[in-house]
């Protein structure tokens, strides 16, 4: 990138294209898939040939966050929710405490519109950085120096960055891989789910969406989900009433529970782990596409998180909710000798009772990636997570099931009872299990 121009100048296709490749591949966005998406969608529509075209709020709601068609952003108002939070990000990442505090160009993308903005930064008078500290390019030869001696330089100090880059690249290389290797020995579900390939997305529940059904008091799917249309045929026809206003607020924003907080500590105290290509999200955030080419972990209940409903044909034990009882059970589609129907819940949330939660792995959408799957009910899904996370129960369930074939672990799902005594989990049972196929 050419840094020798002032203030004023116009900044280039092509240096506006490395700022963003800087800004996406940096640290500080490295979390945040779906603003990553926002960004790049519309910097490269105002970039396209002949003056880019205008970005609009409702094909950044089609395009990047799965609205229908048809959806009206001033009913929903995710796009502005997210172009604050991209705003902020922005500003601290070019601030000054920022990784981008020495670039010479600034993006921004200013109130009240979604078109974002280069422009130069004021000369200082430093050389201009990376946010890893390595200069952007050449600023052009000092005046008086002769030609051999800056070559010379020159080609010293790009030997001795290449050998220090070498010399890092190969110590992260030996760490990570002694990193992973602990982790396949230790807990051997979670290496298949991290690695330097893939992108790993953690799903978390999302409890506005229970809260609605249990307002509407029935079931919601998948497609009800994605399209937001919780109301009955005849909703648009009468008039708006204090419960409809309240099923709409609780349905805008997404909320989650405390078991995924709890999920996601518990991860990020794992050997192995590959923090830079994990994602945490909200099940707002995804979209059906996130399913293929990556690593996926769901959290919670099919009512909590509907993306569990992709998966339901090829798992034998399903999550359902009886309404008129207002209690959940585990359906057992295809009972073997000796194992029920159906395992139902006896007990309330914070009650004495058994409750079930289920752990599955099995593949991704395209067969190129992994998917682990914790359902149940809430004190059920902790118990769940704490088998996976636990060394000794999680080779205790590889063992006792034979989940583990040649050192890799096959495509499975299992079924815990979960027993409680007032509020707090007195005991952990596996009940039964099941091999799956791709």
């Amino acid at each position: 990138m050419d840094v020798a121009c002032s203030e004023g100048d116009p900044v280039s296709p092509q240096e506006k294209q490395e700022i963003l490749d800087v800004v996406l591949r940096s640290r500080h966005f490295e979390r945040a898939a779906k603003l990553r998406a926002f960004l790049q969608y519309v910097c490269e529509r105002t970039m396209e040939p002949g003056g880019g075209r205008a970005v609009r709020e409702q094909d950044i709601g089609k395009t990047i966050y799965q609205r229908a068609d048809d959806y009206n952003p001033s009913e929903d108002n995710i796009v502005r929710v997210e172009a604050r939070n991209l705003r902020r990000k922005l500003e601290e990442f070019f601030g000054e405490q920022g990784e981008g505090r020495e670039l010479p160009i600034i993006l921004r993308i200013p109130k009240g519109t979604y078109a974002p903005e280069f422009e130069r930064r004021a000369q200082t008078g430093k050389e201009p950085k990376q946010p890893d500290g390595i200069p952007l390019g050449p600023a052009g030869p000092p005046r008086g120096k002769p030609w051999g001696a800056i070559v010379l330089g020159s080609a010293v100090l790009l030997l001795a960055f290449i050998s220090v880059l070498l010399w890092v690249q190969n110590r992260s290389l030996r760490e990570r891989m002694s990193s992973l290797a602990e982790a396949h020995s230790s807990l051997p579900i979670w290496s298949s789910l991290f690695d330097d390939r893939h992108d790993t997305y953690l799903v978390l529940p999302d409890s506005g969406f229970v809260t609605v059904q249990d307002l509407l008091r029935r079931d919601l799917r998948l497609p009800d989900y994605l399209k937001r249309e919780y109301e009955s045929s005849s909703y648009a026809n009468r008039k708006r009433s204090d419960f409809d206003r309240a099923v709409d607020l609780t349905a805008s924003a997404p909320r989650t529970t405390i078991i995924g907080a709890r999920f996601v500590a518990s991860v990020f105290r794992l050997p192995g782990v590959y923090r830079k290509r994990l994602s945490v999200l909200s099940a707002r955030e995804v979209s059906l596409r996130d399913f293929k080419g990556r690593h996926v972990i769901l959290v919670g209940s099919v009512r909590s998180n509907p993306w569990i409903e992709l998966f339901e044909p090829k798992l034998n034990f399903v999550y359902e909710f009886d309404f008129s009882r207002g209690e959940a059970l585990i359906r057992n589609k295809v009972p073997k000798p000796g194992e029920s129907a159906s395992y139902e819940v006896s007990g309330r949330e914070g009650k004495s009772g058994d409750m079930y939660s289920t752990v599955a792995f099995l593949p991704n959408l395209s067969n190129d990636g992994n998917v682990l799957i914790v359902s149940g009910t809430r004190q059920a899904t902790e118990s769940g997570i704490e088998l996976l996370c636990n060394r000794d129960q999680l080779a205790e369930m590889i063992r006792r099931f034979q989940l583990a074939d040649a050192g890799e672990v096959r495509y499975f799902e299992v079924l815990i009872k979960t027993t409680g005594l007032s509020g707090t989990t007195k005991g952990m049972e596996l009940m039964a299990h099941r091999i799956l196929t791709r």
